[in-house]
């Protein structure tokens, strides 16, 4: 199983140690059959750009950085992605972070810290629960399966609106093939033209049109409604 690990860091020196001690860590893994991929960030932005994808995080903490680590892995919490978030800190540091629920290792990172913390974030990964990846414009939106209805290409077909069971709507950046990526691991949610539905939230099917839980009603041809066949309507 491959892990996806992020490293978030001002220090570029540190930033590189850690690398060394990644790219040694993956070629241990990779004769496993467990590869690591691993990006370095020296800024919130960049790093937060696709959180979703990553499996484990490194954050410093240092007293002497000017990221605010414990803020960026708040943040990672809040928009619910599952995944090991470590704080790299000192030792004061580590014992004031007791309270925050987050993993914390004491600089300087040795390479026994990474064999463990990826031992670690590979049993979670094996468990944790996948989210759907929507990209807006200005953010990006984490949903459960059962939380996703449909998504509808716009008119133009550069985009999708995003519809949920909060009632809430979002327009994905994505076109219809790009989304696909983020679709392929979730069997309850098929392809329709250049939309996708959520089976589970089918209420209602006809020759040419299905009904969903929110109301909205949207055409199907012939060949995929046998995607829907196995449906109890």
């Amino acid at each position: 199983m491959a892990l996806y690990i992020a490293v978030c860091d001002d220090n570029a020196a540190d930033r590189k140690q850690i690398e060394r001690l990644l790219a040694r860590e993956n070629t241990l893994q990779k004769s496993k059959g467990n590869p690591l991929y691993f990006d370095s960030f020296g800024n919130k932005d960049s790093l937060m750009k696709t959180p979703n994808r990553y499996n484990l995080f490194l954050i410093t903490a240092a007293e002497d950085s000017e990221l605010n680590g414990l803020a960026i892995a708040n943040e990672i919490k809040q928009l619910g992605i599952d995944a090991l978030i470590v704080m790299m800190c000192t030792k004061k540091q580590s014992e004031d972070l007791t309270e925050t629920g987050f993993t914390t290792k004491v600089k300087p990172i040795r390479a026994s810290d990474i064999s463990k913390l990826v031992e670690i974030a590979g049993d979670h990964a094996l468990n944790k629960a996948q989210l759907i990846e929507i990209r807006c414009s200005n953010t990006t939106i984490f949903a459960k399966p059962e939380e996703f209805i449909c998504a509808i290409a716009t008119k133009n077909g550069f985009g999708l609106e995003v519809y949920l069971t909060d009632g809430k709507k979002y327009t994905a950046t994505d076109t219809p093939d790009q989304f696909s990526l983020w679709m392929d691991s979730f069997e309850e949610i098929v392809r329709c033209g250049n939309s996708y539905v959520n089976r589970e939230h089918v209420r209602s099917l006809s020759v040419f049109h299905l009904t969903l839980s929110n109301g909205i009603r949207l055409p199907v041809n012939p060949l995929e409604r046998s995607k829907f066949h196995a449906l109890h309507l």
